[in-house]
């Protein structure tokens, strides 16, 4: 069962590359760089501002519905009704951004639709959750599939014929309402529609630790571009963005990895910590191997990647590929001493962690981009993943006496 839910979970995260990442590329070619930059800061920009809906659930909603399956229903409305009135703030802020046409009256346009889009992305990907935790891993898979597809071939097509930001943006929001309205009716047919009495102010307390991690581990990937912005022109926010796009690409192996371990290992902290020990050492194995063979050859073949994915527009990207490629190896380093502070009850530790962290970026990125722009947005990145995978490692030892290295749990 575990093979197969890593074989369909490689299914789901492979397709989302193809949007994620082969359309990014395919766009970089057909729009300008300025352009480009736009339209990445805004995708930027609106998950970031969307993030206020997502408060957290993916990953409370995967721990909660695998440790109560018969109230997965239930658990999913109760998270709908937090989301919706979390809604309200987001349009608040879209209304407040509009009266002073935040950043300037185009970007801001183009912000404001795919913000929509992103909060329909939401409510598809919330519907799927549950279904990893039935071992139905095969759903996601399907519907994942179907919207990054169709998402790739309508903006792509959108792109080719208009080479216009705002249609693009407009594709994006049409095939986001078409995904999510297939995941709601696939979720009510089977599992019903639960509405029930929810405490609105205990559920956010509850999920509160969750939202700030998921939100910190979003922000300090992408708070650098906000505050680039301020400092660097549209063109070299694309060329950062074609970079961390890239390394979004190459650490594409993490969303497997955590889609499958968190619900696995949360079985298993009640019944047997040697097998969770064990299962925890081999994907710690694995992901330091992936990680040091990915930044190795980024590194070897940057000048043929750059020129084969992006074009030569994008050439001095070359100039940055080392310090992307050290901070790829970092994140995946530190994905299961992460997992496992989570499903081991240590959400707070981890979500104090990524907190520190962000305060750690947001105030040396205000004193060193200024100065140093890219290079200095890059070192920050790389300082601030040494100090959160320096956590994690600490207060996974602490709790499971192990490093997770033990050759000797790999058979």
């Amino acid at each position: 069962m575990l093979i197969n839910n890593i074989r369909y979970s490689t299914i789901t995260t492979v397709s989302r590359l193809v949007s994620g990442f082969f359309l990014i590329f395919i766009l970089a070619r057909l729009l300008t760089l300025s352009a480009f930059g736009i339209l990445t800061y805004s995708i930027v920009f609106a998950n970031l501002l969307v993030l206020i809906i997502e408060y957290g659930y993916e990953l409370k909603l995967s721990k909660d519905t695998a440790r109560n399956l018969n109230d997965i229903g239930i658990l999913t409305w109760r998270a709908v009704k937090v989301k919706l009135l979390l809604l309200i703030f987001v349009i608040i802020i879209l209304f407040i951004l509009g009266i002073f046409s935040y950043p300037d009256p185009t970007t801001y346009k183009i912000i404001f639709i795919l913000c929509i889009s992103s909060v329909f992305n939401s409510f598809a990907k919330h519907f799927l959750i549950p279904y990893r935790s039935v071992d139905r891993f095969d759903v996601e898979a399907k519907y994942v599939f179907i919207n990054n597809i169709l998402l790739f071939w309508v903006v792509a097509l959108i792109a080719y014929s208009s080479r216009n930001i705002t249609a693009i943006a407009l594709g994006f929001l049409c095939v986001k309402i078409i995904y999510s309205t297939l995941t709601v009716r696939k979720f009510i047919s089977d599992f019903g529609f639960k509405f029930d009495t929810v405490n609105l102010f205990d559920e956010l307390k509850q999920t509160f630790p969750y939202a700030v991690h998921i939100a910190v581990g979003a922000l300090y990937l992408n708070i650098d571009t906000i505050i680039l912005r301020a400092f660097v022109s549209n063109s070299e926010i694309g060329i950062y963005q074609a970079g961390m796009r890239a390394m979004a690409a190459t650490t594409i192996g993490l969303g497997i990895l955590n889609s499958v371990l968190i619900p696995k290992l949360s079985s298993l902290v009640d019944k047997s910590k040697d097998q969770l020990i064990e299962l925890s050492t081999k994907f710690n194995l694995v992901a330091f191997i992936l990680g040091v063979l990915i930044a190795f050859i980024v590194n070897i073949f940057s000048n043929e990647l750059i020129y084969l994915v992006y074009g030569e527009k994008f050439s001095t990207l070359s100039n940055y590929v080392i310090y992307f490629s050290i901070i790829i190896f970092l994140r995946y380093f530190g994905v299961v001493y992460g997992a496992l502070l989570t499903i081991s009850d240590k959400q707070k530790i981890r979500t104090y962690g990524v907190l520190f962290t962000l305060l750690f970026i947001i105030v040396v990125d205000l004193f060193v981009i200024p100065t140093y722009e890219l290079y200095g947005a890059l070192y920050t990145l790389i300082a601030s993943h040494i100090i959160l995978n320096t956590i994690y490692f600490y207060f996974a030892y602490k709790e499971y006496r192990t490093s997770f290295f033990n050759i000797a749990y790999v058979k």
